[in-house]
C-alpha cells in the first residue's frame, strides 16, 4: 500500500500505528483512538480477492478507494473478509495464521452473518438418537425430538463455547464424529439450566414463544435445586453483574454489593415445569408420560395398570385404565378432578373416550377437548411414549 493511500485512510479513520497485508489487495489496519474512535480494521481494495457480496456488506469510504470493515463489529462483516483471506490462502498453499482456519473462521462467522455464511445445521444425530422433529430457539440453539422419544437441547460451536460455564460443558455430551467443535446436547433435566444460562445474552429467547420463563425456573429448581441455591447466592451477592464480577476478580469483594430479586431463580407454585412448548397439535401443546420399555407393550395399555401409575406419579387431572368390557383392544381414557380417588372400572369420569390400540405403535395420543367451562380444566393431548 502507497503512502499516499495510507494518508487518505489515515485521514478518515484516524493515526495507523500499524498496517500489514492480508492477500493481494485486503490490509490489515490498526488504528490509534486519536480522532475516530480508533480499533482494527480490514481495507479491501479494487481487485482484492473479495467477493461482491462481501464488498456490499461492508463501508466504502468517500476519500479514499477503499472498503473498510471494522474488526469485531455487530454486524460482523469482517468475519466474511476473514474467511475470505483464509479461502486465498487455502487454495494458494499459503500457510495459515497460528490458530486460525477456514472451519473455525466459518463457525464464528455464522452466528454473526448467517446471511453469508448460512445458518447453523440442525445435527441428524444426537446421542440420544436421529432427529425426527426440531424447533429453533436461536441459530445454533435447536430443541430436538429424536426417535428415541426423547427431547434434546443442541447447542452449537462456538455459542456453548462462549455462553455457557465450563460446568455445563461437563454435564453434556457430544458425539465423537462432530470433534471438539461439535454441538453439545442435553437432556431436558438439564436443558433448563443450559437455557438460563443462554438467557444472560440471548434474552430474546424468551420472545420466541417456544421458552416460558416461569416454567424454566420451576424446572431448574426441581431438576437441579443445587445450581439454583447457588446462583440466588451469588446474585444476592452481587457477583452476577460486571462492577461484581470485576471486584471479585480483582480481589476487592469486601465491598458491600447488592442483587436484585427479579434476576433470581424463583418458584411459581401455579405453573409447572414444562419449560417449553413442544409443539404440539393444540395450542396448548401436549403433557408426555413416558412408560418403561419393559412394561410399554398393549397388555398393560390394555389394562391401564402402567397409565394408570405414571398419570397419577406425575399428579396429571387425567385417568387411565380398564378396558371397557366386551370391547377387545379398546381403552378407556378420561378426565377426573384433581385431589379426587380415581373412579371404579366402569365408574364415570368427567369426560372420557375410548381409543383402538394397536400392536408395535411407539405411543399413543389420547385427545381431551376439555372437561366443561365449569371445571376450567383446558383441552390437551396426552402424548404416552414407551421409553
Amino acid at each position: 500500500m502507497g503512502n499516499d493511500l495510507l494518508d487518505l485512510l489515515a485521514h478518515e479513520l484516524g493515526e495507523i500505528y500499524y498496517c500489514e497485508e492480508e492477500c493481494p489487495g485486503v490490509y490489515y489496519l490498526s488504528i490509534l483512538p486519536t480522532i475516530g474512535e480508533g480499533g482494527e480494521y480490514y481495507a479491501v481494495l479494487e481487485g482484492a480477492p473479495i467477493t461482491q457480496d462481501t464488498r456490499t456488506i461492508g463501508r466504502k469510504l468517500e476519500d479514499a478507494p477503499a472498503i473498510i470493515y471494522r474488526l469485531k463489529a455487530e454486524d460482523g462483516a469482517s468475519a466474511a473478509v476473514e474467511y475470505e483471506i483464509l479461502r486465498y490462502k487455502a487454495a494458494h498453499g499459503l500457510p495459515m495464521p497460528e490458530g486460525k482456519s477456514l472451519r473455525v473462521a466459518a463457525l464464528y462467522g455464522a452466528e454473526l452473518r448467517p446471511d453469508y455464511f448460512g445458518a447453523y445445521p440442525v445435527p441428524f444425530l444426537t446421542p440420544w438418537g436421529h432427529t425426527l422433529r426440531h424447533r429453533p430457539l436461536d441459530n445454533g440453539i435447536y430443541w430436538i425430538e429424536t426417535n428415541q422419544c426423547v427431547e434434546v437441547l443442541a447447542v452449537c460451536y462456538p455459542i456453548w463455547d462462549g455462553d455457557l460455564s465450563e460446568g455445563l460443558w461437563e454435564v453434556g455430551q457430544k458425539l465423537d464424529a462432530e470433534g471438539e467443535m461439535g454441538y453439545i446436547y442435553f437432556l431436558k433435566e438439564t436443558a433448563c439450566v443450559a437455557i438460563w444460562e443462554l438467557l444472560r445474552l440471548r434474552p430474546a429467547l424468551l420472545t420466541t414463544g417456544l421458552i416460558r420463563k416461569a416454567e424454566l425456573m420451576n424446572a431448574i429448581w426441581a431438576n437441579q435445586p443445587g445450581y439454583a441455591l447457588g446462583y440466588n447466592a451469588e446474585e444476592q451477592a452481587g457477583l452476577h453483574g460486571t462492577l461484581g464480577l470485576l471486584l471479585y476478580a480483582l480481589g476487592m469483594d469486601g465491598r458491600k454489593l447488592e442483587g436484585s430479586p427479579e434476576h433470581m431463580i424463583m418458584i411459581t407454585p401455579d405453573a409447572g415445569t414444562d419449560l417449553s412448548d413442544s409443539g404440539g397439535e393444540t395450542a396448548h401443546g401436549y403433557e408426555r408420560i413416558c412408560i418403561p420399555r419393559g412394561t410399554c407393550n398393549l397388555d398393560s395399555f390394555a389394562d391401564g395398570r402402567g397409565l394408570q401409575n405414571a398419570g397419577q406419579a406425575m399428579r396429571t387431572v387425567y385417568h387411565f385404565g380398564h378396558r371397557p368390557a366386551g370391547q377387545t383392544g379398546f381403552f378407556r381414557y378420561g378426565v377426573r378432578l384433581p385431589g379426587r380417588p380415581a373412579p371404579a372400572p366402569s365408574g364415570p369420569l368427567l369426560w372420557e373416550n375410548t381409543v383402538r390400540l394397536r400392536p408395535g405403535q411407539p405411543g399413543y395420543d389420547f385427545r381431551f377437548p376439555g372437561a366443561g367451562s365449569s371445571q376450567t380444566i383446558p383441552p390437551k393431548i396426552v402424548r404416552i411414549i414407551c421409553c
